[in-house]
């Protein structure tokens, strides 16, 4: 499995809301991809100018497929225009997951 996050500043929170309708575009597109298991795109609650993106691919073929695509490369293609230090991607190549059960889960406090 593959698992991307990425984060973009902006310069003014005014930025991120005409963003807004591209994004939910892409977050639509993008969950319907051959591949796609998850696909998240959210404005940080305490920084209004921060963006966060996170996906989670089957293969880092199906990936790099929905990278490549048209609509994907306008978008980051945006961001770069707005964005006042352009945005980071980390890829993660995750061979093995543990998921925690919730029942039992002691959370401090």
């Amino acid at each position: 499995m593959i698992i991307v996050e990425g984060q973009a500043r902006f310069r003014h929170a005014r930025d991120i809301v005409d963003f807004r309708q591209d994004a939910e575009q892409l977050i639509r597109r993008s969950r319907e991809e051959e591949g796609c298991l998850d696909f998240v795109v959210a404005v940080d609650l305490i920084d209004p100018c921060m963006v966060s993106v996170a996906g989670k691919w089957e293969s880092w073929e199906a990936f790099q497929r929905h990278y490549n695509l048209d609509y994907v490369v306008n978008w980051h293609q945006q961001i770069r225009k707005k964005a006042i230090h352009g945005h980071v991607i980390q890829v993660y190549d995750v061979n093995e997951i543990t998921k925690t059960p919730r029942t039992g889960l002691s959370l401090p406090g």
